[in-house]
């Protein structure tokens, strides 16, 4: 366990001293906010299947598994 943590601490450090804490927070705040919006536009979709959908369309994997049902999705 302490093994996990020392690379935690350090993958964090990383980030800090390289500014890609910003780059991160960035994305999930546009996957976060997608998601809702998702999710708020098709009634029935749940918030994790809206975040599926929204890392699989960000990534551009495109399954196909969740697909809109209205025309604004």
């Amino acid at each position: 366990m302490h093994a996990v943590l020392y690379l935690v601490r350090r993958f964090v450090g990383y980030l800090k001293r390289e500014k890609l804490h910003r780059l991160f927070l960035i994305v999930f705040l546009v996957i976060f906010f997608g998601s809702l919006a998702f999710a708020h536009v098709e009634k029935g979709m749940g918030l994790l299947e809206a975040m599926w959908w929204a890392v699989v369309t960000a990534t551009t994997v495109g399954y196909g598994d969740i697909t809109p049902d209205t025309l604004a999705g």
